[in-house]
């Protein structure tokens, strides 16, 4: 390559950065420390019984991140480390290799934010959390319309993953808070039997506050579920799914009749978790549409990332 082709390549490199997600810097796991949130890719969709096509979340949502100067997030303690390392073909290591780099980050001080692939990887990112800070007592907060306890077919990896993090909390379900579930709870979830008929807060059983709840104009049962689990653990994991918007703005393997909050309401929900100790993140399920067209939809996926990442460094949202 000449000098004037080596200066044009070095000129565009400049003008094109890497992608990265809002545009934050981009590291490895040597420069993560406390007060640090590690924002990583999953590439990976293999194991539930989901619409495939989350692994390329995380490409997308870095396209937009850096070619949107309003969706930089540089100067600010974010960094992504990359996509972590999976094996699609092979669900145990998949697991075993989650739940390492999960734990990698959490001992390193920093808080992870994991960014694509579906709700079967979620399990795995909470055990290396739960292997890295055995005496706290961590709850989790799901915001979807899926509640995922039950295993109709004895196969499905995504409809058995609540259940999955309910083991690992030590059968701890009021540690468990469902955020969004579909109203009336699908027949998958309909044998959880401790579950009262208000889906409200119960003392013993998973807690529950469906869509329609939320739809009401005062949201004093989310309060009181917030508060109780506040009140039960030490820190809490947020999981956020794609599915919680309505299908007029977000997951496309959805009715267009069934419902869903609008991404207004998405936000505020988020905003009423702020104060609470959050050791972790996912924002997974969304299935970006590859056209110009789907750019909208990402776009609404990227402020979600934006307003989690917020809660992660403890601070209110940044406009």
């Amino acid at each position: 390559m000449d000098q004037g082709a080596s200066e044009h390549a070095d000129a565009q490199s400049l003008l094109r950065p890497t992608p990265s997600f809002l545009g934050a810097p981009i590291g490895d796991f040597e420069e993560l420390r406390a007060g640090r949130v590690a924002m990583a890719g999953v590439f990976c969709d293999h194991f539930s019984n989901g619409q495939p096509g989350s692994r390329f979340a995380p490409r997308q949502l870095r396209y937009l991140g850096s070619n949107n100067p309003q969706r930089t997030r540089r100067g600010e303690d974010l960094i992504d480390i990359g996509d972590l390392n999976v094996f699609p073909l092979q669900p145990q290591r998949n697991a075993q290799i989650l739940a390492e780099q999960s734990a990698k980050i959490a001992a390193s001080g920093a808080k992870l934010l994991a960014i694509g692939g579906d709700y079967s990887i979620t399990p795995h990112l909470i055990e290396g959390l739960a292997r890295t800070h055995p005496d706290k007592a961590i709850g989790v907060i799901r915001i979807s319309q899926r509640v995922d306890f039950q295993c109709l077919d004895g196969h499905s990896t995504r409809a058995s993953a609540t259940r999955r993090i309910n083991d690992l909390l030590g059968g701890r379900r009021s540690n468990i808070l469902h955020i969004g579930a579909a109203s009336p709870i699908a027949v998958e979830d309909l044998a959880i039997s401790d579950i009262d008929s208000a889906n409200t807060a119960d003392s013993v059983g998973a807690i529950i506050i469906t869509m329609h709840t939320l739809e009401g104009t005062v949201n004093t049962r989310l309060e009181q579920a917030l508060g109780q689990l506040s009140r039960q653990c030490d820190a809490v994991y947020l999981s956020v799914d794609a599915d919680i918007l309505s299908p007029l703005y977000g997951e496309t393997s959805l009715p267009r009749s069934a419902r869903g909050l609008s991404p207004a309401s998405v936000m505020t929900l988020l905003d009423q978790l702020a104060g609470m100790t959050l050791l972790g993140a996912d924002v997974m399920g969304h299935v970006p549409n590859l056209d110009l067209a789907g750019a909208a939809s990402t776009s609404l996926m990227s402020s979600i990332v934006s307003r989690v990442a917020d809660l992660l460094l403890g601070r209110a949202h940044v406009a």
